[in-house]
């Protein structure tokens, strides 16, 4: 399959106002879930430190006894200088041709993206959408893709202002697993938290959640 798709190479018809409800609400919940994910204590992952440099924390997860097997956590943190409207700014996809310049930019490993449906239209702050994604691998693995609910929405962290960004796996009819040319990967909610640090002004704390199965092996 030759990369990058068109926009309109996923035959997506028109959701109902059912199914965009719903959609809706697995898109809150699944990013509410990464909050507390992210959290270094208190949470429901026990984070391990594994790598500490240049500023960047590096965190192995044990993942909850109702995470699917075969699936990986981890967790990087790092503090950079930004104000939150500007990593909003520099994360807005309202588009698939956003999509496939943020996946270049920031997204490594990702080679395209299409943007599927726009569930509740971008306020500047908040959407949520259905994206498909491609990823190369390593040399002898064929390449990995997802089909995923991402959810973009303003939250709190310890009183604090905060924004996340939230990714997870969803099966669309209109976005079957193409066998040929990819292994469908799962996302069990992966994203990008940002807080505003409370010990740092003009500050945000960034904590990059993966909880992943990249389906090597057996399936």
């Amino acid at each position: 399959m030759k990369l990058p798709l068109s926009s309109n190479f996923f035959d997506c018809p028109p959701l109902t106002l059912a199914d965009a409800s719903h959609l809706i609400d697995t898109a809150k919940a699944s990013a509410d879930e990464l909050v507390q994910k992210a959290k270094l204590r208190d949470g429901p992952v026990t984070w391990k430190l594994v790598s500490d440099e240049a500023e960047l924390q590096l965190y192995k997860g044990e993942a909850p006894s109702s995470s699917p097997p075969g699936s990986t956590l981890y967790m990087g943190v790092l503090d950079v200088a930004a104000t939150m409207d500007e990593v909003i700014a520099l994360f807005r996809t309202d588009s698939t041709a956003d999509a496939k310049a943020f996946a270049r930019r920031f997204n490594h490993g990702t080679v395209d993206a299409v943007d599927l449906y726009t569930v509740a239209r971008p306020s500047g702050r908040e959407k949520v959408s259905v994206v498909w994604h491609a990823m190369a691998t390593k040399a002898l693995l064929k390449p990995r893709d997802g089909c995923f609910l991402e959810c973009n929405r303003d939250v709190t962290v310890d009183g604090q202002r905060a924004w996340v960004r939230s990714y997870t796996s969803i099966d669309l009819a209109c976005c079957p697993p193409m066998l040929e040319s990819f292994v469908r990967m799962m996302s069990y909610g992966t994203g990008r938290l940002f807080v505003e640090s409370k010990t740092r002004p003009g500050y945000i704390t960034v904590s990059f959640v993966t909880h992943v199965d990249f389906c090597v092996g057996p399936k």
